[in-house]
């Protein structure tokens, strides 16, 4: 009896199966019985305890699986939050702080290429996080709205740059970072697309019709969808630059099938911007192309970008093809402005503001520009004022020293990177990535304009396409030496 019991015995400890059913029927049981004992929540709780611990420990395993946990959930945050009430900014202050904290103590048992950081985005992004950290003695300011704001301000542009140079080490990372950029367009495409033909579901019609939504997506040209962003200029904007970055970006690959999926995926970009139905989202191809155009110095490039851009502004501003269409009928009047009111209120709004701004050269202090600062100050009369831009919301917040600083560092970063991608990058395939990148970035700059933006989850992709540049000497050092491997994307697209 005692040998059959060892040999059962041994029999378990060898066996890989009997050795992981074991354990997961004893959970079961334990399910069950609190289940029974303490009802469905605790038992449920009880039941996601390994897929935490395993999710746990792929985050920390590697640098990239939390880079890229962090730049795929701060892309779907807005639609989850739309569902399960969530403190967006405190998630997201966490995950980042959590990966830069792993970089700290990994760094003990092997050291990172702490090298690869000192790039000019990490001084200048430093630069402006001390100034929005002075902002807090801003006399006009208040600690519980300014440390909200100075996350998505300073902190999150910093820590991304920083996350970009040192976890992004090879060109396949960056590879595989822009397959989960084009699913996740192709996946707000879809949503998008449901929306308009399906209708919404009830969390999205709770924000049209309780919260107020609809006040400026169902208005007299037809419906703005959304998809799972938290408006229509957020959708809008993101999808004009996934047209842009994997339209240019297909032109520069070598593979066929490669070349078709950038394609599709600018075609998924240019749906949505199109049922977005948001006007400043034009500019970022509009603003992108011509940013393309100056930094590519690539005859053909240039010619084939001029004719399809110069043809489609030619349509929407100069004939009334698809007048019959509500999407393209709203997209025409970005060229006759003159005729919008929507855009007359922010021009009316903008001289009220300078009147205001005259006399705050610091700003009001951040946080605390436009309706979002009302539960802080109900009846301060910059609370009253809509600041409608990403641009003009930081001029408000930061004062005309904020503004000039802030759009400086942003044109600096983006011309130093354009210099290096034009005139350093001798491989094709990365030169064409990252005139892709920066040209995305040229139209969500000036598209930042019209709206506010760059929050998220547009604020990360942003920065991580302006650091990008400023490691890509590392990928064409790699691809010269690998000249004669096939790439990832090669590899996948066979």
């Amino acid at each position: 009896m005692i040998n059959k019991a060892k040999r059962i015995s041994g029999l378990i400890i060898n066996n890989p199966s009997l050795k992981l059913l074991l354990p997961i029927a004893v959970g079961v049981l334990v399910c069950i019985e609190l289940l029974l004992r303490f009802g469905p929540a605790v038992s449920l709780g009880f039941a996601i305890i390994p897929l935490l611990l395993i999710g746990a420990y792929w985050f920390g395993s590697d640098n990239i699986n939390s880079f890229f946990f962090l730049f795929i959930l701060n892309y779907l945050i807005q639609g989850i939050n739309r569902y399960v009430p969530l403190k967006i900014g405190i998630v997201m202050l966490i995950i980042n702080l959590s990966i830069f904290i792993l970089l700290i103590l990994k760094n003990h048992f092997k050291p990172l290429e702490w090298k690869r950081a000192r790039t000019l985005p990490i001084i200048l992004w430093s630069v402006w996080l001390v100034y929005c950290i002075l902002e807090v003695f801003n006399p006009m300011a208040m600690f519980a709205p300014w440390s909200i704001a100075i996350t998505s301000y300073a902190l999150f542009p910093l820590l991304t740059t920083l996350f970009v140079a040192v976890i992004m080490k090879k060109y396949r990372n960056i590879q595989w970072l822009m397959i989960a950029w084009g699913a996740l367009t192709f996946l707000a495409a879809v949503k998008g697309y449901w929306q308009r033909n399906r209708g919404f579901d009830y969390a999205e019609l709770h924000w049209l019709l309780v919260e107020g939504g609809a006040r400026t997506h169902f208005i007299h040209s037809g419906v703005r969808y959304f998809s799972f962003f938290s408006d229509a200029a957020n959708f809008g904007s993101a999808m004009g630059q996934s047209l842009v970055v994997f339209g240019i970006a297909g032109f520069y690959q070598r593979n066929l099938w490669i070349k078709v999926c950038c394609f599709g995926v600018a075609f998924c970009g240019a749906y949505g911007l199109l049922i977005s139905g948001t006007r400043s989202a034009i500019a970022v191809p509009v603003a992108g192309v011509l940013a393309f155009v100056i930094m590519s110095r690539n005859i053909k490039a240039i010619v084939t970008s001029l004719l399809i851009l110069g043809f489609a502004v030619f349509i929407l501003k100069y004939t009334d093809v698809g007048a019959d269409n509500s999407l393209i009928r709203r997209m025409r009047t970005v060229f006759h402005s003159e005729h919008d009111a929507s855009f007359q209120v922010r021009v009316d709004n903008q001289a009220k503001l300078a009147g205001i701004m005259k006399d705050l050269p610091i700003g009001t202090g951040l946080g605390l520009g436009g309706g979002k600062a009302k539960r802080f100050k109900p009846n301060a009369t910059l609370t009253k004022i809509a600041t409608d831009s990403w641009m003009v919301m930081i001029w408000v917040e930061t004062g005309i020293i904020g503004i000039v600083l802030y759009y400086s560092i942003l044109l600096i970063i983006f011309i130093r990177g354009a210099y290096i991608t034009s005139f350093q990058i001798k491989d094709n395939e990365v030169k064409g990535l990252m005139l892709a990148l920066l040209a995305g970035v040229a139209g969500m700059l000036v598209s930042s304009y019209g709206n506010e933006i760059l929050s998220f989850p547009n604020g990360m992709v942003v920065f991580f396409s302006m650091a990008a540049p400023y490691v890509a000497k590392y990928y064409d050092e790699e691809q010269a030496l690998n000249k004669d491997k096939k790439s990832l994307w090669e590899i996948l697209f066979q």
